[in-house]
């Protein structure tokens, strides 16, 4: 089985087996490939990979980017909730919030689908659509970066 760290300043800070499925793609990108043996606070040097004499501290909590569609539409704070239903119920002529309006009923609308069980904010639709909140105003690039990692409001 293949294993891969996350390596920064030559310390192994994460390591998994499948950094794909495991954290989101932003974080998996950095993952590079390393021996089996390898664990998490291990040392590079000089090519070669120890277990670190300094032990870290315990990692903060993880974030989960799969979750039920009602946690996803909470990692949305109030304003921001209360923002995109009023561009939902948009009834004007300006094109540009029509076409807001569209894209964000076909965004949320599926979220009130009873199919849907979970929603990934690491699939690459859902992040575009927070995006595209981003892009339209309703959300900071913080929070759009905070809730595509699944940390709570």
């Amino acid at each position: 089985m293949a294993n891969y760290a996350n390596v920064i300043d030559n310390i192994a800070i994460d390591v998994s087996a499948n950094p794909e499925a495991e954290f989101h793609p932003d974080v998996a990108q950095r993952f590079v490939l390393v021996p089996d043996e390898v664990r998490p606070g291990w040392t590079l040097a000089g090519g070669t990979w120890a277990p670190s004499a300094v032990e870290l501290a315990p990692a903060g909590p993880t974030y989960r980017t799969l979750m039920t569609p009602i946690r996803f539409e909470e990692q949305f704070e109030i304003d921001e909730q209360l923002d995109i239903e009023d561009r939902r119920a948009y009834d004007g002529a300006d094109e540009a919030l029509i076409y807001q309006k569209r894209v964000l009923n076909l965004l949320f609308g599926k979220l009130k689908d009873q199919r849907l069980l979970e929603v990934d904010v690491a699939d690459p639709s859902v992040i575009k659509g927070i995006d595209f909140c981003q892009w339209v105003g309703i959300l900071t690039a913080e929070r759009a970066a905070t809730i595509k990692a699944g940390i709570p409001a």
